[in-house]
């Protein structure tokens, strides 16, 4: 089932229960083949049906039911997320998108192709002044 709004991917789905529980480590390796798969997992104690309940996101619900039930042995490519959490900056101004990744020093980079450029004719005034052109 795919969500089909912005609710729907905070929203969670019970994946499998089991009666008259008391631990939250039940479920332990449904878990630990879960968060392997990269989906997250919740555990909640149920007081009306007095059970404990396996949930995980709406988004992830039948890729985790299909782990569990052995359908699925593990899976290659974790889904990507179909939204961006910017911490309470609403400026789209993130400022890992504006990083520079090759940390260049941009306000002396125009200075390497002129000391190239000094170093050469250093380099010609020294060779003309011991060549005699007579």
């Amino acid at each position: 089932m795919q969500p089909t709004s912005i609710e729907d991917l905070y929203k969670w789905q019970k994946i499998k229960a089991k009666k008259n529980e008391t631990d939250e480590k039940c479920f332990l390796e449904e878990e630990l083949k879960l968060t392997h798969s990269g989906i997250r997992t919740r555990v909640i104690l149920a007081s009306q049906e007095n059970e404990m309940q396996l949930k995980v996101p709406l988004k992830d619900s039948k890729v985790a039911q299909d782990i569990i039930s052995g359908e699925v042995v593990e899976v290659v490519d974790v889904q990507t997320e179909t939204y961006h959490v910017f911490e309470r900056d609403l400026s789209f101004k993130n400022d890992r998108l504006y990083e520079d990744k090759y940390h260049r020093n941009v306000k002396s980079s125009w200075l390497k192709p002129l000391f190239i450029i000094a170093i050469l004719l250093g380099m010609l005034l020294v060779v003309l002044r011991f060549v005699n052109f007579s």
